[in-house]
């Protein structure tokens, strides 16, 4: 075989490696993603209010998959609002130059300057600690669900 025959070879296999590597990779992720969405949120707690209007132009409206279609998680400059669709609303965080991941019935997760982080959720006096994400447990993280689209209201 001539050199350039080998060159070419050689770069045939490593292609065929990464793109099996990345398939492999796409469906171990993907089917963990699909088990985190397949349990229904119970927050466990009473919602704060209801009937909050929240649909102001320029922020986010994050929706989730069944059987949490219902769960809408609002950004408004810089305060995240939980709530559903019938209009009951459970909570809202404060939190600069962050974006939001997802949401558990424990924490809400946003990235942050500081990395990845979950916040106690409702987050109130007494209840507003923050945790590293890789500081919670496999049990407390596979409990996260995460949107599976967004709209921006203009």
């Amino acid at each position: 075989m001539s050199k350039n025959g080998k060159k070419f070879f050689v770069t045939v296999v490593f292609v065929c490696i990464f793109v099996v590597g990345t398939m492999l990779y796409h469906n171990v992720n993907s089917s963990r993603a699909e088990n985190t969405q397949a349990f229904k949120l119970n927050f466990g707690f009473e919602p704060k209010g209801t009937r909050l209007e929240l649909e102001i132009p320029g922020n986010f409206i994050y929706h989730f998959s069944a059987p949490n279609e219902n769960v809408l998680v609002y950004k408004i400059n810089d305060m995240f609002v939980v709530g559903t669709d019938d209009g009951n609303v459970y909570g809202n965080l404060i939190s600069t130059n962050a974006q939001f991941l997802g949401i558990s019935p424990e924490y809400l997760l946003l990235l942050t300057e500081d990395g990845v982080i979950a916040f106690n959720f409702p987050f109130e006096k007494g209840h507003d600690e923050v945790h590293a994400f890789e500081a919670l447990s496999d049990q407390e993280q596979e409990q996260f669900i995460f949107p599976c689209s967004y709209e921006i209201e203009e």
